[in-house]
Parts: structure tokens; sequence; C-alpha cells
């Protein structure tokens, strides 16, 4: 598996530094981080089931995920391997093969489970 997801996911779940996440974290800043590599991660989640079109994230370089998106597939090692930004889309390369394609996806769906957060009325709301 690739060592920058499996980083990825170990950050979000622990906010544990692993690889090539230090010098962005330094960068950007955690919350930033964190919320890049849930749009990344969330997408390959989507990806991930039978009926997904499997369509590539739209990524807007004018607002800061999309910038820090950008910063990730740069500078994480190994995510330019396998992920390429242009156009305004975040897709696999077109040399990974399906079965990669569909191994990442499967490894990111059984492994990052990110909390549900639902909004309880309170006497203040």
């Amino acid at each position: 598996m690739y060592s920058f997801i499996i980083d990825a996911i170990e950050y979000l779940a622990s906010y544990r530094v692993n690889g090539d996440i230090g010098p962005i974290e330094a960068q950007i800043g955690k919350t930033r981080l964190r919320t890049a590599l849930i749009k990344v991660l969330g997408w390959f989640k989507d990806t991930s089931t039978a009926n997904s079109t499997r369509r590539p994230l739209r990524v807007n370089d004018k607002v800061l995920w999309g910038q820090d998106v950008a910063l990730i597939i740069g500078e994480l090692g190994g995510a330019s391997d396998i992920l390429r930004l242009g156009d305004g889309q975040l897709d696999f390369q077109a040399e990974v093969s399906s079965a990669v394609r569909d191994s990442i996806r499967a490894y990111v769906d059984n492994h990052y489970n990110p909390p549900v957060f639902t909004h309880v009325k309170s006497s203040e709301d």
C-alpha cells in the first residue's frame, strides 16, 4: 500500500506525524492539513462503492483546501505517483491499473472511518 495513504489515515486518526506529513503540517498548519486530507481520503472512500461513477474530485485552486491538496500531491511522498491534479480535478494517474485503484479504495474504505458528527439541539438553539 502507498505509505502516504497510511500516513494520512494515521494523521487523521491521531495527529501522529509520519513520513512527509511533518513539513506540510509545519507549512500550512494542522487544521488546513486535516481539511485537505479529509477531502482526498473522502474522495477515495466515495469512489469505493459499487454504484460510484468514480468521478474526479473537483479542486478549486482559489480556495485554501484546493491549494493545500495541490501541495499534498506535490510534496507528500508517493502521492504524485498515483494521483494527478490538473484542470481543476484530482484523479488517478492514467497508468494506475484498475486493480491498484480498487486496492487503494478498499484499503481506505476499511481503514478510514471518520466519526459522524450530528448536531444535538440544545435549549440554546
